[in-house]
């Protein structure tokens, strides 16, 4: 696809293929007074040439891996300025691991693209690594920190013909020292300051362990119309680009903690969600058809999840307000649709939920 320059993105580079200037004169000499560094001055000073290029209609450009490795020492040494410590190779994928899943550091994963010295972790399936419109995130490989694609010119200022100025985001500061370097400081700016990144994070990426951030992505979400709240479930029951069933529990929880007898709006729509599993009454909001999108199997165990998470909220409210809440039983629902469904759910040890097995286990 052609790439819109964006001149206030947080990132670097554009070239052709793998540029051998990026690779040369790499020890910088830095000016302590001023702060200024000469590494890498021809590859930068190409690289932010041609990204002015990137949308000439005479003489496009194309962004490529080649922009990516030229920005990362800078990028890597501006952070260091910043008090940000890189983490060691085993903590560093620890974090991953926590913010992204295992699956990201399966080799050959289908929503990472991998490359010498970073990999993109896609936001959406099919997406395109270097459209800086998709919310991707980049991850460095030597320097243990995470990035969006870079342009040079956001944060790279010539002072002369050899000497520059890194100005980096606070942005991308915050975002590195609080979720690899747990600084507690950072999460009030990322709080007022970057909510499409934490939105980003908890909805599209499924971080969800972190409540503050969750806040902020469900919070939003509940503050629209009840077809935008339905859409509150594509993001907790999700296929990955292997077609496996992903369910974040840490949003179904939240969900949980955040009803009482007069609010249900998201209890509502992940109810009206398992009863579409079923049924053709998706709301049409919804990107995906449940009835046609999941396999009977994952559909049950959607389902199931469901059943833990709305059942005991209707229990505790349903008698103070029952104009809000239902007094039909969910699990007798769906059995009108499914007739095997508490057998698989027992069959799966209940999923080791206790409400399940307490509540199918009394039916069987």
């Amino acid at each position: 696809m052609s790439l819109a320059y964006c001149a206030s993105c947080q990132s670097a580079g554009t070239g052709t293929h793998t540029d051998s200037t990026a690779n040369t004169h790499l020890v910088d000499t830095i000016k302590p007074d001023e702060k200024l560094y000469d590494m890498n001055v021809a590859a930068i000073k190409k690289h932010m040439e041609l990204q002015k290029h990137l949308e000439d209609e005479n003489n496009r450009t194309n962004y490529t891996d080649a922009d990516v490795d030229i920005a990362i020492p800078l990028l890597a040494e501006a952070l260091k300025e910043k008090k940000f410590v890189q983490p060691s190779n085993e903590a560093f994928q620890q974090k991953i691991r926590s913010l992204f899943g295992d699956q990201v550091l399966q080799a050959n994963y289908c929503g990472v693209k991998q490359h010498d010295k970073f990999y993109t972790l896609l936001a959406k399936e099919h997406g395109d690594e270097f459209d800086y419109t998709e919310d991707n995130i980049m991850v460095s490989k030597e320097n243990n920190f995470l990035f969006s694609m870079p342009f040079l010119g956001d944060f790279v200022t010539f002072t002369d013909n050899i000497h520059y100025k890194i100005n980096l985001s606070q942005v991308l500061v915050a975002r590195n020292r609080y979720l690899l370097n747990d600084s507690k400081a950072d999460l009030a700016y990322l709080l007022a300051e970057d909510t499409l990144f934490i939105k980003s994070l908890v909805l599209r990426f499924g971080y969800t362990a972190d409540q503050k951030l969750n806040d902020v992505a469900m919070n939003d979400i509940g503050r629209s119309n009840d077809e935008e709240i339905a859409k509150v479930c594509e993001y907790i029951f999700v296929k990955d680009c292997k077609g496996q069933l992903q369910i974040r529990e840490g949003l179904l929880q939240w969900i949980t903690d955040h009803s009482d007898a007069n609010e249900n709006s998201m209890a509502l729509a992940i109810y009206d969600y398992a009863t579409s599993l079923y049924s053709n009454d998706a709301a049409r909001s919804l990107k995906n058809n449940p009835n046609t999108y999941w396999d009977k199997e994952q559909k049950r165990k959607i389902a199931a999840y469901i059943i833990n998470t709305w059942m005991p909220l209707n229990e505790k409210y349903a008698a103070a307000n029952p104009g809000k809440w239902s007094v039909a039983n969910l699990i007798d629902n769906l059995k009108v649709y499914d007739q095997g469904l508490e057998e698989y759910i027992a069959k799966n040890n209940y999923f080791s939920k206790e409400y399940l097995k307490k509540e199918i286990g009394a039916r069987l």
